[in-house]
Formats: C-alpha cells, structure tokens, sequence
C-alpha cells in the first residue's frame, strides 16, 4: 500500500527500498554534529572570552561569544532546503559536513577573538545546513512502519553529542594551559563527526528518487529530487499552505521560546544561581538526562502519536518550567530553592525530549505538502534557529525567576494552538495494481 500524510506521498518496500543502516547513520552523525558543535560552547565560551582578554562582565560579548554561531546556522538553514532541493539530497549533505568541518578546523587556529567569531559563524553555517538537510534525508528514506522512530533518532544524537561535549569540557576544563583546552574540546570531536560524516556522504549514502502519482498510480522514476521543478516559497504564504505555515511557526516556539538552549548553554550559570553545588559536574547529569528522556519518545511515539505526545511533553514541561521559576525567588531558602529546581529541570527536560525536543525534526518534514516541503522545512529550521539566538542573547538580561515564568508561560501557549492545528498522521492505504 502506500501512505500518503499532509501531501507527502511514498511507495512501498516492493518498488524503493532504502538502507536503514545508511538512513540511521546519516540521522545519527547529522545529530551528533548538532549537539557536539553547540553544546561545547557551554565550557569552552568561559575559556574563549579569557583566552581572548574579554571581561567576564561584559555579557554583551560573552553573549555573543556562545550565540555567534547560530547567526551562522540561520543562514545555513536558509539555505538547506534551497540546496537540497536544488542539487539533492547527496550532494546538500556533503557540501553541509565540509562547511561543518571547515568551520571547526578554521575556528580551531584563530589567532584572535574577530578571526573565531568569523570562523565560528561559517561552522553555524554547516550546523544549518546539516540540521535541515540530515532530518528531510532520514524522513524520505526510512521505513514507511518506523519513520518516527527514525526520526526521533536525530535528536537523541543531538542529545548524545551534547552529552559528549559535557564529558569532554569537564575532562579539559582544568588543563593547565587554557588557550590549548578550548580548542582541543572544540576540534576534537567536531573534526571527526564532520568528517565521518563528508565520508558516508561522498561513498553509501543514496540519492532518494522523484516521486510522480496519477490517481491511484505511483511511478518511482530514477530521476532524483534535484531534478524535480522548483517551487516558489512564497506558496507558503498562500491561503492553502497558511495552516500548515502556521503550525510550522508554533512547533518552531515550542522548541526554543520555552528555554531549552537556555538551559542547555547556560547549565553551569542556572546550578550555580539555584545553589546546586559543582556546576560543571552537575551539567553533565543535565545532559544525561536529558539524553536518556529521549527514550520515552523513540518508546512512545508509534504507539501514542504525534499529536498526543507532543501535548503532553509540552504540558510538563511548561508546569516544570513555572516550578523553577517560583524556586528561584531569593526569599526562597538556598536548600528549598535548589530541590526544587533539581525537580523542575528534571521533568523539564523528560518533557522536552518526549515533545517537542524529538518530534520537531519529525513534523517539519511532514506538516507540508510536497510541493513546498523543502521550503516549509527550512522555514521552520530558520524560525527555530532565530528563536535560538533571540533566547540566548537576552537570557542572561532577565531576572531568572521571571524568564521562567516567560518560558513556562510561552510552553501553556504553544501547547493551546497544537491542540488545534497539529493533525494526527493520517495513513492512507491504496493498492497498486
């Protein structure tokens, strides 16, 4: 039979087949090169701005020291459905993983502060890049009775990846020469994830093919998608697409207008703020949790569904999120403040990670029509990457008891819209004959 969900259409296993090894190891290396690249900044941006003179007062630049990179990555967003489109989906993922570990190696030797932000901004570039192109590669390629569960895969490597980076910072964070341990947490693992993933890239990842259909009828022709006509993106702005664009921009805010990169890059400065104790350490046990909540997900997901998963996620992690924000009113007594905070960020991100943290990277690539989903993908990429740097560059501005309250407040918002617009995955079965 075939399935047919919000205009997409794929052929069954008898017509195309794809590797699920080659699917799963472009999703995996794509996420782990997300949540390595990002999530080191989390240790090295306090050796950076010392490395480079910069006053650890001065939040504007220690700002942009960590945030530089997703300028970067909403450009490359911008552009990932444009260049998958236009040259494939073969060709987009090696020219992303070779910006990525252009980046890295560049951002590596810079000799001064100017030189790492211009390098650490074409390193956010490729993380754009990869962030759109691996998840649409991996949402065209994966089995027809698993592609949520394949989908949820790129962002437990995203987690993963931020997990290492963890373990890493705090392995180098004491090395007595500082200046050589930020670049060797910056290049060790970004230079080798990039790389391995140019290799599957250029050698054993398949181009995915053009689909046509006439009624009932699904032709598969070896024509790949780069050859399709083009779509303009403003038809995400026509009446019929409104919708789908809308719930696009929803998802978007649900990621990262309800703070999980606050928490993410800002771990150590939120434990120490509650009274947690050993910050460094402690942001290890955040990321892992936070990978292993990914879990409930890749449990979860086929059996419950997108919709309901997603709303519950987004509920518990709003109420976690109004929890931290009433622990972090000073009047509190340190103790109090900080088990309650420790409970907050617990379901926070067990809330995330079943929600939106995973199912963002699924429903991006299915909420659109066929005729623009390149363009509703990277519009989605673009917006949640904007949301990003919008959410890191002020955080640190806001009292941390009211932007709590802000994200949990954002969280009860989004999850009211889903309600409405997100649809359940419809599967259509026809007979091909």
């Amino acid at each position: 039979g075939i399935n047919a969900e919000y205009g997409a259409v794929s052929i069954p296993n008898h017509i195309m087949s794809y590797s699920p090894v080659v699917t799963a190891l472009v999703g995996s290396l794509g996420g782990l090169i997300f949540g390595y690249v990002t999530g080191i900044i989390a240790v090295a941006g306090p050796l950076i701005a010392k490395d480079f003179g910069v006053d650890p007062l001065n939040t504007f630049l220690t700002g942009f020291i960590t945030s530089i990179i997703l300028f970067g990555a909403v450009l490359g967003s911008f552009f990932g459905g444009v260049l998958a489109e236009k040259l494939g989906r073969k060709p987009a993922c090696f020219i992303s993983s070779g910006i990525c570990l252009f980046g890295v190696v560049t951002t590596v030797f810079s000799p001064n502060l100017y030189a790492y932000m211009i390098f650490r901004f074409i390193c956010g570039v490729g993380v754009g890049l990869v962030g759109v192109v691996c998840p649409m590669y991996v949402s065209e390629t994966a089995p027809e009775n698993r592609k949520g569960t394949f989908g949820v895969l790129f962002q437990l490597m995203v987690t993963l990846g931020i997990l290492i980076a963890d373990i890493v910072g705090f392995g180098l964070v004491g090395f007595p020469d500082q200046s050589i341990s930020w670049r060797v947490m910056i290049g060790s693992g970004g230079c080798l994830l990039s790389l391995a993933l140019l290799i599957v890239a250029f050698t054993i990842m398949a181009e995915p093919i053009k689909l046509t259909h006439i009624g009932s009828i699904v032709n598969a022709e070896t024509t790949p998608l780069k050859n399709k006509r083009s779509s303009s993106p403003f038809l995400l702005l026509s009446s019929m697409k409104l919708r789908q664009t809308f719930t696009g921009l929803i998802l978007a805010s649900t990621l990262q207008l309800t703070g999980i990169n606050a928490v993410m890059y800002y771990g150590p400065t939120i434990i120490v703020n509650a009274g947690l104790g050993n910050a460094n350490l402690l942001n290890i046990g955040i990321g892992g949790w936070n990978f292993l909540a990914t879990f409930i997900a890749i449990f979860l997901v086929e059996r419950l569904g997108r919709k309901k998963l997603m709303l519950i996620g987004t509920c518990v992690m709003s109420l976690s999120l109004i929890v931290i924000g009433i622990c972090m009113i000073n009047s509190i007594a340190t103790n109090i403040r900080a088990v309650g905070v420790a409970i907050g960020l617990f379901f926070f991100l067990g809330g995330f990670e079943a929600g939106a943290g995973c199912l963002f990277w699924v429903l991006v690539n299915e909420i659109f029509d066929k005729d623009v989903k390149e363009s509703g993908a990277s519009f989605c990429n673009v917006t949640q990457w904007i949301f990003n740097l919008l959410v890191s560059s002020f955080f640190q501005s806001i009292p941390n008891d009211i932007v709590f309250y802000l994200f949990g407040g954002i969280g009860v918002v989004c999850a009211v819209l889903l309600f409405f617009l997100l649809k359940e995955r419809e599967k259509i079965e026809q007979v091909i004959e």
